[in-house]
């Protein structure tokens, strides 16, 4: 019986792992000017329309972080 368990739960890992598994993102700040809350959406619209996984602007800060798989250029989406 618990050899028929353990066969039992190793195949559910087995079988969820690569679901489970992280993706590869990376994570980058730049400084973008903006005063509104007008400004933050457009902002974090744009580095999502070229890219970006996640957008998230700070109006406080003026600090735009994305996160990015290795495939899309940080740099690419800061000239949008």
């Amino acid at each position: 019986m618990k050899l028929y368990i353990s066969r039992i739960i190793l195949g559910i890992f087995l079988v969820s792992a690569p679901f489970i598994s992280a993706q590869n993102l990376l994570k980058h700040s730049f400084t973008v000017k903006g005063n509104c809350n007008m400004c933050k959406e457009r902002i974090e619209s744009t580095a999502k329309k070229a890219g970006a996984k996640t957008a998230v602007y700070s109006v406080d800060l003026q600090t735009l972080t994305i996160e990015t798989d290795n495939a899309v250029s940080a740099d690419g989406i800061l000239k949008k």
